[in-house]
């Protein structure tokens, strides 16, 4: 077996540098790429996640003050929502450790796959409580 190095069919094959997503843009891009709270990028992702963590924890808020016959189903539907926002956070997460410990970060990747498994936990709670209302409201 030759080695690769060597070998002539791979002269000039190299793969390029891949580019780390944490990287400095170089003024060329969207707006939203520049956005920056503090240390804290404000992505598309991070700002539309957040949106809708606010929005689904406002329902259930809405829900638990509410005292008429729409109590339960909005209710229902808050602990929907959460699951589903929660579970998108997770996936987040596990996606982002992943690279983070491929780019030799562990100490970010670990952090990372620490509130994604919280988000995974708070997922699972939410939904659990959605179909418990939705029982008892059918």
């Amino acid at each position: 077996m030759t080695n690769r190095s060597n070998d002539d069919r791979y002269v000039g094959r190299e793969r390029p540098p891949v580019r780390s997503p944490r990287a400095r843009s170089s003024g060329t891009g969207s707006p939203l790429d520049r956005i920056a709270l503090g240390r804290i990028a404000l992505t598309p992702l991070r700002l539309t996640l957040g949106g809708a963590t606010l929005v689904s924890v406002l329902v259930v808020l809405y829900g638990l003050t509410v005292r008429d016959a729409s109590q339960l189903p909005v209710l229902t539907a808050g602990g929907a929502i959460s699951g589903i926002v929660f579970a998108v956070l997770a996936g987040v997460g596990a996606w982002t450790a992943y690279h983070e410990s491929a780019a030799g970060r562990s100490g970010r990747a670990f952090g990372y796959a620490f509130l994604g498994g919280i988000a995974a936990l708070s997922s699972a709670a939410a939904f659990a409580g959605a179909v418990i209302l939705g029982l008892l409201h059918g």
